[in-house]
């Protein structure tokens, strides 16, 4: 098979995974010829992976309805020996973009003296530390913040909610950080919690992106103008996410595009397409909304042993299914057989035969032995950019970009972000390790308990997170929400960082919260 160089796709393709009905073609050519798979079709199982021959594959045929226009076969020349093994879970985590760094230059504090800085470390748990820092601001203010750091390939790191739901209008309740940890406890039976604390910032609902289990909650960050047409209660920075997946975790804006409208607009989705070549590497990223009609642009599966009519300037690919008895209902898992484009019809009458059609707008083509995944529990967004993460929890002002401090964080002015507050923060170190950071500050919000710590202003907590090591940080919620609450392996839930809302260490004594990110055992 001839090798081709693929670009990924970097504009929104309307995708559709199609199971039943019929593609309507307005514009279909007048002189149909007709696809057609029957139980007749077989295909041969190399004995060893990733083999390709010339094989005999399909042995049905297509019936022309009219003399004039080419008609696609099932018996044609074309043949491909399906590899039943392929490793897709492997395929799929190789492709996925954890935009690493391999090293950070020094870094000198601008708010603080070095001198001054010293660390204790606990383990709590295999993969999972908690640090506690001790060092004084210039201005003289003492600060301890709690650092947990967690290493992915040894402990996980998921979204909490309420009741651990994903249900769409139940998880805007807000709830205790411990609530929602010992919920993912009852519903993981023996995995334990090791850490929790509050992710995203909230109203009716939460402000950014939120995804839990492979599920979208919230598709986008909450976007409106004021009367003058500004917009309101937004970061300066493009607002930035934080996800986990298979691979490891990435915090990054929503999209690949430097734009901040399209960064603010852009928005994850349920469901994707992935496609790769016979050698495993990845062609195509790109996720789907549900929707019949005309495919212009994007991509159509069909699966449904009916007949489909198809728009003439499409292109269309017989596939096999494979490892059918590995995919959730609605998944599909398969390799192309043979290109039958320029037809205007096809028949699918055998359970383990597809087709695959490609929008006449759609600048991709499939080669004979590419292999793909189409399912509706894979999270993608509109570039590709967040595909095959199964956790992403919105944060919202950038605080380290590629090692680098950005000149946003100094004008930020949304969520009090230049005043001094307790504060939790997420941060990627260039080992992959994720750093949770928490602040506490119980003065805030003119408490009248003994301080133990002050908070901390936005470029204060920037110019910690990159002298720790982060090479990329973002800011959760902070306030009264910071409550950090650890539990080290069978041992009791202990509070780290008390909410400022209570000035409690006790675990049950803090403010609800929509999400939570929770720290567990593999």
């Amino acid at each position: 098979m001839q090798k081709k160089n693929y670009l990924l796709l970097c504009v929104l393709l309307s995708t559709a995974l199609i199971s039943c009905g019929t593609t309507n073609n307005s514009e279909a050519s007048s002189n149909p010829s007709e696809q057609t798979t029957s139980s007749d079709v077989s295909t041969s199982t190399p004995s060893e992976s990733s083999t390709t021959s010339d094989s005999s594959v399909p042995s049905s045929t297509s019936t022309p309805t009219s003399s004039s226009t080419s008609s696609a076969s099932t018996n044609s020349s074309s043949s491909y020996v399906v590899d039943e093994s392929v490793d897709f879970s492997k395929m799929l985590s190789d492709t996925i973009d954890l935009e690493r760094t391999s090293s950070l230059p020094a870094y000198t504090p601008q708010t603080f003296d070095v001198s001054t800085y010293t660390t204790s470390k606990t383990n709590l748990s295999d993969g999972v530390d908690l640090i506690k820092v001790d060092y004084s601001l210039k201005n003289g203010n003492k600060i301890w913040p709690k650092v947990i750091e967690v290493d992915l390939s040894k402990a996980n790191i998921v979204a909490g909610s309420n009741d651990n739901t994903t249900d769409q209008n139940l998880y805007k309740t807000r709830t205790l950080p411990i609530t929602q940890a010992t919920a993912w406890e009852r519903d993981n039976q023996g995995k334990q919690f090791i850490a929790v604390t509050n992710a995203d910032f909230f109203g009716s609902t939460v402000v950014n992106a939120f995804a839990k289990d492979n599920v979208v909650l919230k598709a986008s960050h909450n976007f409106q103008k004021n009367s003058d047409g500004a917009l309101e209660d937004v970061p300066k920075s493009k607002p930035m996410l934080f996800g986990v997946s298979s691979a490891g975790a990435k915090i990054a804006p929503i999209t690949n595009e430097s734009d901040y409208e399209t960064n603010l607009q852009g928005y994850i989705m349920q469901g994707s397409i992935i496609a790769f070549n016979h050698e495993g590497v990845a062609q195509l990223k790109t996720s789907f909304p549900q929707e019949n009609g005309v495919i212009k642009q994007g991509m159509s599966v069909l699966t449904s042993k009916k007949s489909f009519n198809i728009q003439s300037q499409n292109k269309v690919y017989l596939f096999k299914k494979i490892q059918k008895d590995q995919t959730p209902d609605g998944d599909v898992r398969g390799c192309i057989i043979e290109d039958v484009s320029g037809v205007s019809k096809v028949t699918i009458s055998d359970d383990d035969f597809g087709y695959i059609v490609v929008g006449y707008k759609t600048k991709f083509e499939y080669n004979v032995g590419d292999y793909f995944m189409a399912s509706k529990n894979i999270i993608g967004s509109q570039d590709g950019k967040w595909l095959g993460f199964n956790t992403i929890l919105g944060c919202r002002q950038s605080l380290v970009e590629n090692g680098t401090i950005p000149a946003t964080v100094a004008k930020e002015d949304s969520n009090g972000a230049q005043s001094r507050v307790p504060r939790t923060a997420v941060g990627i170190k260039p080992d992959g390790k994720v750093v949770i950071v928490s602040i506490e500050d119980i003065h805030y919000g003119s408490k009248n308990w003994q301080a133990t710590c002050s908070g901390l202003t936005l470029p204060q907590l920037a110019d910690f997170m990159r002298y720790y090591g982060c090479y990329v940080a973002a800011n959760f919620d902070g306030g009264g929400s910071s409550q950090l609450i650890t539990k080290a392996k069978g041992g009791e839930a202990t509070v780290q960082t008390r909410s400022s809302d209570t000035g409690s260490d006790k675990v049950n004594s803090s403010r609800t919260v929509i999400n939570t990110i929770i720290v567990t055992t593999k």
